[in-house]
């Protein structure tokens, strides 16, 4: 019988296709809208919320500089997430 602590503690695997789009966003310089699409693929609505409300700032703004503090602290929490969540963190990192 498998144990619920093994259930609980079992990572998925982000599919190929989920990394490639990352990595395409990125290559675009869509940063932030590679980072909100994790937080999507992770289902995690805070992190959604907060990265969707950095692009508008980025768009009235027209720079995405005077953003970057808020970035650095919500990619601690992303990837903090995402290493807990996804077994292949690793190929997610190197596609940001």
């Amino acid at each position: 019988m498998i144990k619920l602590k093994k259930l609980l503690n079992e990572k998925a695997e982000l599919g190929g296709a989920a990394i490639e789009t990352i990595r395409m966003l990125t290559a675009r310089n869509n940063h932030t809208r590679a980072r909100a699409d994790l937080a999507r693929h992770m289902g995690n609505k805070r992190l959604i919320k907060a990265y969707e409300g950095l692009m508008y700032v980025e768009d009235v703004l027209g720079h995405a500089t005077d953003t970057r503090r808020a970035m650095a602290a919500l990619d601690k929490l992303l990837f903090a997430w995402a290493a807990k969540k996804f077994s292949n963190i690793d190929v997610i990192k190197s596609a940001f």
